[in-house]
């Protein structure tokens, strides 16, 4: 998540000039940030599940309520931002 909060941050510092010399306009750019915002999508996803739908039989641990709902926060966070950016 680190990583895909640098991306969002140097993407959106990127734009400061005009907007049609932004590199946000570049059809590779713009797929990127949308897979990217699927995949943190995915997550959120992933980590509520993971925090709230664990079976009782299940050999795995549940994520604490807070810090999964925390993470799933996070990720959709940066979903809406590489979103915005594309």
């Amino acid at each position: 998540m680190a990583a895909l909060s640098g991306w969002v941050l140097l993407s959106a510092s990127s734009g400061a000039g005009s907007v049609s010399d932004h590199p946000g306009h570049q059809l590779g750019i713009i797929l990127a940030d949308i897979m990217g915002a699927i995949l943190m999508l995915f997550a959120a996803t992933g980590w509520l599940l993971g925090t709230f739908a664990m079976p009782a039989e299940s050999k795995s641990h549940a994520v604490p309520r807070l810090k999964g709902v925390r993470e799933a926060l996070v990720a959709a966070g940066l979903a809406v931002a590489l979103y915005a950016i594309s």
